[in-house]
């Protein structure tokens, strides 16, 4: 049939859980009604099916009884009190089912006629362990469980739950898991290795370099405390139970098995030794870790203490020398033989002990207090080593809060040879620097293995050149090609030439240096070193006989005269123009050092100029004079004016070099504005004279040159606006009575500017011209009228008649 549909409903009226449900066709026989006998006996329920095809094709009917048994009551089924589970080690946890608590369930299903299956179906447990309603324990410990019906089954059967008691045991120790160590992992040669055997890990570590194994025996930090010097690493272990439910947590314990080596023993061989190393110590570590149900987990470690093997201990010896002399001192001179072969004296090494120990060059120690010194540095901090922040001294002397002292069946002794003196109050120490290796007495060499090492202490620091000055010098032109040594950011000093030629001089001692160069010479122990110049170079075009002998400038090599003035070197004759001096200095003790000093000579020394003392300046009636305030009657061209050129100001003035130009200029009232108008000085030609805007374009270029204006300076406080600088000064009837200000002022080529300056009393010294308007005769009997030609004032008296008894009115003029 393609499906079952129930058709009709048999009902029954002691029974419950009838429902109709049709089926959909394709699907198969649904019946899903749950049946419930209300009565005492069994009760039946009909269900007549009619099969249905796809295509909703109907074939014969049949019927389906259904027997409902009343519910029944199985009580003869119980709990156990009391059971016992073995967590797994993985997931702490174990399921409990129902055949591990129940009991009597196949006789009681006998007795009451019901299926066992029944009841395995319709019950199911559950454990109270704080973790999920579920069968599932998950901690170690006694949890209450429950046997219940599962919902839906409360309408065939009648059950009173039971309970009893879990009790989940966990027997299982910690899991070995990982390694943490810093002492195995890219220090050694062979790195330890870790693996489980037998349940146990193993691990083997050759980290520590001569150390007392007793600082490791036992103490808890070698291996607790990875911040520790002397970590030598632990195992890491997880165990199941240690969750966020159980929280069983693991201890970890360690205990130490020391095992000396004999001198047969001794060897390169053990797991883990690097090559060059011997192993003479080990240390066996037995880790524990325990859960908190005591369940346990052992593993073991292999610790082995090395030492450099005796044929490589010469060089291992002072390795750490030359690791704190590097990038400080002077390096360490090595020329070592192997120790059978060097037992003669010859130096193996030499050493800058007072730079090593920081100790003043200048004055060397007692050979004694020298090899004290020296027996300090005397260490090592191997690379092999756990120990960072901590090393091994050979000696004594070197042994302090960071340092251990070296052991591992090694002697060491440190003697002096010999002591040399050198400059000053230095000293050369050769000292035999020995071991004993007590576990091979026998070498071919004999009992001593020897070191020569050559320790200095005296000045070898070169003289230092210190730039001190504090300003900003030129920087000079590029040099030529070939020149490398000279960038474009060199400073350069600047010197000026003297004032009485036009060179310079330059002292070329110490102080002179100082001052003239900027320069600082000094040495550490020599308070005078000695100086001297060794090449003397002029920048530009070299020339023999007057005939340049390049096209490009460079540095040519030029020989000056040195003199010795008051005992002191002075290099005379630098014409202006750039220097290069070659300046060697070097001490008592012949340390030297060179310099190339840069400077340029210039001129900075001003003209010298002079005025005329005895100037006197007289307006005239000259022709051509400007105008002035007052004008002259109509036709006539007399003014009162003078101009003074600068050449008749000037009385010898000069320059050490050579002399540019000299200029002339006056103090401007005023009251004589127009006069400036009227001459051109009104440059914006707004009608009046203005300083910074107006003067005078004396070289016709069409703008005015700071030079070609009216300035104001200050003297004493008070403005006095001055005329433009030109090859001479003007001056009007407006300045009669009035003292005006004359300034010479001389510029050099270098650009040095003087000036030389007086107070002139501006004089009108001329008569007047009188100009009669009318001829004088006897037969015209008025008056003349005088003209006026003299334009600063005039005054009159009478003259009188004249032969003919005419009165005339004529004037006798005079100026004020």
């Amino acid at each position: 049939m393609d499906a079952v549909g129930s058709a009709t409903q048999k009902n029954n009226p002691y029974i419950t859980g009838e429902t109709f449900t049709a089926a959909t066709p394709g699907v198969g026989p649904v019946i899903t009604d749950v049946l419930t006998n209300l009565t005492s006996v069994a009760q039946t329920i009909i269900y007549r099916v009619v099969p249905t095809s796809l295509k909703s094709c109907e074939g014969d009917p049949f019927y389906i009884t259904v027997t409902v048994r009343p519910k029944e009551k199985f009580d003869c089924v119980g709990c156990g009190s009391k059971i016992n589970v073995t967590l797994d080690p993985a997931t702490c946890s174990a399921e409990i089912t129902l055949d591990q608590v129940l009991l009597n369930v196949a006789a009681c299903a006998a007795a009451k006629d019901i299926p066992v299956s029944l009841i395995y179906e319709a019950l199911e447990v559950v454990v109270d362990d704080g973790v999920g309603a579920d069968n599932i324990v998950t901690c170690p410990g006694q949890h209450k469980y429950v046997v219940r019906l599962k919902p839906g089954y409360e309408n065939c059967l009648i059950w009173q739950p039971c309970w009893g008691v879990v009790n989940a045991e966990d027997k299982s120790g910690p899991v070995y898991t990982s390694w943490i160590g810093k002492c195995n992992v890219g220090t050694l040669a062979a790195p330890g290795q870790t693996e489980l055997l037998s349940g146990q890990f193993t691990n083997s570590t050759a980290a520590f370099l001569c150390l007392n194994a007793e600082e490791l025996f036992n103490k808890e930090n070698t291996w607790k405390e990875t911040s520790n010097a002397l970590f030598a690493g632990r195992p890491v272990f997880v165990d199941a139970c240690h969750n966020d439910y159980c929280k069983c947590f693991t201890t970890l314990k360690a205990t130490d098995e020391l095992t000396y080596f004999t001198c047969e023993e001794i060897g390169s061989t053990y797991p883990g030794v690097p090559s060059g190393y011997e192993a003479w110590a080990r240390l066996k570590r037995t880790f524990t870790a325990t859960d908190c149900y005591g369940n346990a987990t052992q593993g073991y470690q292999h610790i082995y203490l090395v030492r450099p093997q005796a044929v490589t201990f010469g060089n291992e010896l002072l390795k750490s020398l030359k690791a704190q002399v590097a990038g400080k001192c002077d390096a360490i001179v090595e020329d070592f033989d192997a120790p059978k072969d060097n037992c003669c004296g010859e130096v193996d090494y030499e050493l800058d002990l007072a730079c090593l120990v920081g100790g003043d060059k200048c004055a060397a120690p007692s050979a004694e207090e020298m090899l004290r010194l020296f027996k300090t540095k005397l260490r090592i901090q191997d690379s092999l080593d756990c120990v960072t922040d901590r090393g091994y001294a050979f000696f004594a002397e070197g042994v302090d809060s960071k340092y251990k002292l070296l052991g591992c069946n090694y002697s060491f002794d440190a003697q002096v040879v010999n002591t040399f003196p050198v400059c000053g109050n230095g000293k050369k120490v050769l000292v035999k620097l020995s071991y004993f290796d007590w576990c091979n007495p026998g070498q071919e060499h004999g009992l001593e293995n020897c070191t020569y090492v050559l320790l200095k202490w005296y000045d070898n620091v070169k003289p230092t050149f210190t730039d001190v000055r504090k300003v900003k010098y030129e920087e000079p032109e590029r040099m030529c090609q070939d020149d490398f040594e000279m960038a474009s950011n060199v400073p350069v000093s600047l010197i000026s030439t003297g004032a009485m030629d036009c060179t310079a001089a330059v002292f070329t001692d110490r102080a002179g240096l100082l001052e003239y160069l900027g320069w600082e010479i000094k040495d550490n122990c020599d308070p005078n070193p000695s100086v001297s110049v060794l090449k003397m170079e002029r920048w530009g075009l070299e020339y023999a006989y007057g005939i340049p002998l390049s096209a490009d400038s460079c540095w040519h090599e030029e020989t000056y005269q040195v003199m010795v003035v008051g005992g002191r070197p002075v290099v005379t004759g630098l014409a202006p123009g750039l220097y290069r001096f070659t300046v060697e200095a070097f001490d008592h003790c012949y340390n030297k050092d060179t310099k190339a000093l840069y400077f340029r000579v210039v001129d900075k020394i001003a003209p010298v100029m002079k005025c005329d003392d005895q100037l006197n300046i007289t307006l005239s009636n000259s022709q051509g004079a400007g105008y002035g305030q007052q004008y002259p009657a109509q036709g006539y061209n007399y003014y009162g004016y003078a101009r003074v050129n600068a050449k008749d100001v000037d009385e010898g003035s000069w320059d050490n070099c050579a002399m540019d130009r000299i200029k002339l200029r006056r103090s401007y009232d005023a009251d004589c504005q127009a006069d400036f108008i009227a001459k051109g000085y009104d440059w914006d030609k707004n009608g009046k004279i203005e300083a910074g805007k107006d003067g005078w374009d004396e070289n016709g270029d069409g703008t005015l040159q700071d030079h070609e204006k009216f300035v104001s300076v200050t003297r004493s406080g008070v403005a006095t606006i001055m005329t433009p600088w030109l090859d001479y000064a003007e001056f009007f009837c407006c300045d009669l009575g009035n003292k005006v200000i004359v300034e010479l002022g001389g510029w050099d080529k270098a650009g040095n500017f003087n000036y030389c300056w007086s107070e002139q009393l501006i004089e009108d010294k001329v008569l007047p011209y009188v100009h009669p308007s009318m001829a004088c005769n006897d037969q015209v009997h008025r008056p003349r009228v005088c003209g006026r030609s003299d334009r600063c004032s005039w005054q009159h008296r009478w003259l009188g008649r004249n032969e003919h008894g005419i009165q005339e009115l004529c004037r006798e003029s005079t100026d004020r």
